[in-house]
């Protein structure tokens, strides 16, 4: 069993103060006694103050790392009760909390962030429970991990050390998402975000091979995941590496299943969720036999999976969906991919409900936001025309992210001027809401999602 690290460290400078020899003699063994204590004090001696409150230390290198040559130091205890507890409390910066507080505050749902939150970045005070669990959702559906030869010389197999793993993690994303990647950065507090263009495309990177936050990153994600895939990729990469650097880990089996009741689902659709609406044809329905077209409010969500068969099942029970899984293909390779679509009315119900209580974080949101409204146009019980239909819908695209302080429920009953004068002049099933008594909002300002999301210089370079 491998010691705390304080622990060690602490054995390793504190003079022995008494031997079989001295024990002989008691006032000797008191005068060495009173002497260390002093010196302790004073800090000549005894445990180094300077590891209090720190995380990344320059002077207590990992234990058992073999890998010689590199000044790496953290103290990591991933056991659940690190031993020391004097010292592990300053030493993970708990701010005071006590154990008792931060169990109930961190083993929320079926995530438990316990571990995570003693090897944090020493900067960042808090940790929200919320963001945790959507920042996993979003990297089972667009993380990578990876865990290669760092040593190894482009053309030749010269090594200069028998084992040199680096550890690598990744999210990309299109250029105009950048703010979302930017938004994970800053709440982790670490990582770096790059800009890169290929084939023509502009992307951005959240990338870190950091050994210390590739460690916080394998905490983090230990015992974490839903997706079965991503448990299989993460276990490799997890024993690969904890092999490569030695280090004190042990790999969790992940039992997490999705829920309504944490952020994960906000994440997991950021990355691979969809919102339909057919808007962009001026709501226009099936075919009429006299000719032309009928107008109805067609919506859907939906994900999309490669071999996620019991979590896209369990997406739809968890909102009361009957709808059966279907496979399709990307159009550009043969592979087989399965996908759920709910589009019931007390369905979508439910997803604006849990969408408002863990709001999306990404470009997603504003195709969430419309998706919601059109949502909102239908409960209207209006009887559109396809002159009144065209009007919404190009009302509907103008309408722009009004920000985080507006959720998703607010954006679905609050219409714009412009959408109530349509909606004033439209016939009303029986039982239908007055237009007078809808809530009005004011046009998006200069912070809307235009402006929010446009494209930036990268600040960090790989």
């Amino acid at each position: 069993m491998v010691l705390d690290q304080v622990k060690h460290r602490y054995m390793l400078e504190t003079p022995v103060l008494s031997s079989s020899h001295y024990l002989n003699i008691p006032l000797t063994a008191a005068l060495l006694f009173l002497i260390g204590y002093r010196f302790t004090a004073w800090g000549l001696l005894g445990v180094m103050h300077n590891l209090v409150g720190r995380v990344n230390q320059q002077v207590t290198s990992l234990l058992n790392n073999n890998s010689l040559g590199h000044n790496y130091s953290y103290a990591l205890s991933c056991s659940g009760n690190a031993s020391g507890t004097q010292n592990s409390s300053q030493l993970f910066n708990t701010g005071g909390t006590s154990e008792t507080t931060r169990d109930a505050r961190f083993k929320k749902s079926n995530f438990d962030f316990r571990d995570y939150n003693k090897v944090k970045p020493s900067h960042i005070k808090e940790l929200d429970p919320d963001f945790l669990s959507w920042f996993i959702g979003f990297l089972e559906g667009d993380g990578s991990f990876a865990a290669r030869d760092a040593n190894k010389v482009v053309g030749t197999s010269f090594r200069f050390e028998p084992v040199a793993q680096r550890g690598e993690f990744e999210i990309t994303q299109v250029e105009a998402n950048r703010p979302l990647l930017m938004k994970i950065r800053t709440t982790l507090g670490f990582g770096q975000v790059f800009s890169y263009t290929k084939n023509g495309r502009e992307y951005c990177r959240f990338y870190t091979s950091s050994r210390e936050n590739i460690i916080r990153l394998m905490v983090l994600i230990n015992g974490n995941l839903v997706l079965e895939k991503r448990r299989e990729q993460f276990k490799q990469w997890f024993n690969a590496l904890k092999k490569a650097w030695n280090l004190d880990l042990v790999h969790k089996e992940s039992s997490n299943t999705v829920s309504l009741d944490n952020a994960w689902l906000s994440g997991f659709t950021d990355a691979d969720g969809g919102f339909h609406t057919n808007v962009k044809t001026n709501f226009r329905g099936d075919k009429k036999p006299s000719g032309g077209h009928y107008v109805r409010y067609v919506l859907k969500f939906y994900i999309t999976q490669a071999g996620e068969v019991v979590t896209l099942k369990g997406i739809a029970d968890l909102v009361g969906a009957a709808n059966k899984l279907y496979k399709l293909t990307n159009g550009k390779s043969k592979t087989l991919y399965d996908r759920v679509e709910i589009a019931q009315d007390e369905c979508i119900d439910k997803l604006i409900q849990y969408f408002t209580r863990f709001p999306l974080k990404g470009l997603r949101r504003i195709a969430c936001l419309r998706w919601a409204r059109v949502n909102a146009y239908r409960k209207q019980g209006l009887t559109v025309c396809a002159v009144g239909a065209e009007k919404l819908a190009r009302l509907l695209e103008n309408l722009q992210d009004p920000g985080e302080d507006v959720s998703v429920a607010d954006f679905m009953n609050s219409f714009t001027p412009g959408e109530l004068e349509v909606i004033k002049d439209l016939p009303r099933r029986a039982g239908a809401s007055n237009p007078a008594d809808l809530p009005y909002v004011a046009p998006p300002n200069k912070h809307s999602v235009r402006h929010r999301f446009r494209s930036r210089k990268a600040l960090s370079k790989p």
